[in-house]
């Protein structure tokens, strides 16, 4: 074989050989995620608008939020950590809209402790796949 020929074919094979050997799964392992749904309530009642619920894990340094609907039920997917997270509750500032549309209802009334998780007290153990629902009612 002429030298080129035996070049090109060595370095052929010893592509396919890396790549096979890439395959082996030596990355990160997958993040575990957890599916939580819920229900933000005011003083025992539906808050009436979209709220904000947000997720933070300070250890790990994971996230989210989800956004409730007037009647106050959120679903959301996070990563599944040791620590739990951390929750706090704020209203959603509602979309800007055209001209002559109304704006969608804010939410009003939420204590302000329940606006930070440093005040809130409010946490959630996410584990892998499903989890039980959780409600989450804000009171003074």
């Amino acid at each position: 074989m002429p030298v080129t020929r035996t070049f090109k074919l060595a370095t052929a094979l010893l592509c396919v050989g890396s790549l096979a050997a890439g395959c082996g799964g030596s990355g990160p392992p997958p993040i575990a995620i957890g599916t939580l749904s819920g229900k933000v309530l005011l003083s025992g009642q539906a808050p009436g608008g979209e709220c904000q619920v947000n997720f933070f894990d300070s250890v790990k340094g994971a996230g989210g939020l989800a956004l409730t609907g007037a009647d106050g039920t959120f679903t959301a997917s996070l990563p599944v950590t040791a620590s739990g997270y951390k929750v706090s509750i704020t209203a959603k500032e509602p979309e800007p809209t055209e001209p002559g549309v109304p704006r969608p209802k804010t939410v009003s009334g939420i204590p302000p402790k329940f606006r930070s998780m440093d005040t809130s007290g409010l946490t959630a153990m996410v584990k892998e796949g499903p989890n039980d629902p959780i409600t989450y009612d804000l009171t003074k």
